[in-house]
Order: C-alpha cells, then sequence, then structure tokens
C-alpha cells in the first residue's frame, strides 16, 4: 500500500512538481498579506501551499485528476489493507 502510494507521489514531482512555478506576482502577493514581521518558515509554508495549488490546477488541466468517486474507491482499498 505505502509503495504504491509512494510510487504515485513520485510520479507526479516527476511530472509537475518540478516543473510547476509561481510567478513573482504571487510570491509578491503572498508576501504583502504577512504581518511586518514574520518568521521566514511562515512565508515559505504559505509558498508550498500556493505551489500545491498550482500542481493541482496543471494536473487539472492536463487531465490528470482523480474524481471524487475514484478517491473513495483507492481509499476504500488502501484503509481496508
Amino acid at each position: 500500500m505505502e509503495e504504491e502510494v509512494s510510487n504515485e507521489i513520485d510520479h507526479v514531482r516527476k511530472d509537475v512538481y518540478f516543473w510547476t512555478m509561481l510567478t513573482k506576482k504571487q510570491v509578491l502577493e503572498t508576501l504583502d498579506q504577512l504581518p511586518s514581521a514574520f518568521e521566514v518558515e511562515d512565508l515559505f509554508e504559505k509558498l508550498v501551499f500556493l505551489q500545491k495549488i498550482e500542481i493541482g490546477v496543471q494536473q487539472s488541466k492536463e487531465g490528470k485528476a482523480v474524481s471524487k468517486e475514484e478517491m473513495k474507491e483507492k481509499l476504500k482499498k488502501w484503509l481496508l489493507k
């Protein structure tokens, strides 16, 4: 089960993760949302979240998104093992 999930994650990383970029505008908008003083980890966390959203959007455009029904079936299989 863990190996199957790991393989899917590796596939996503190779196909999308490293090729999905944020724009300077997105980064600046994220920076503007933070208070005057903040921890670097706070900015990093927000940027990673934003990049994950962009990855999801890109996967959806490429037809790589999983439907709600498909995910329910996968979860059933993973949880029952």
